[in-house]
């Protein structure tokens, strides 16, 4: 939903049961999130928004207090 209303938005996946979605949408898929995490410090400006959206077993919370 989010990428048909904004189509410039980047769709970032981890793990292997997102890679599918981001194949869908033209996304960058990460194998973890330490991967996940370096992108977004050196690749996304920090005026961004970041939507996450994970299951709890992926502990995405970790992005959310590398990043803060």
């Amino acid at each position: 939903y989010i990428y048909k209303k904004n189509p410039s938005a980047r769709i970032l996946t981890v793990g292997n049961l997102s890679r599918n979605i981001s194949e869908a949408c033209n996304g960058k898929h990460f194998n973890d999130i330490e991967s996940v995490v370096e992108y977004i410090k050196t690749d996304i400006s920090k005026t961004s928004k970041i939507f996450l959206k994970a299951s709890r077993s992926m502990k995405f919370e970790n992005i959310i207090t590398v990043l803060s």
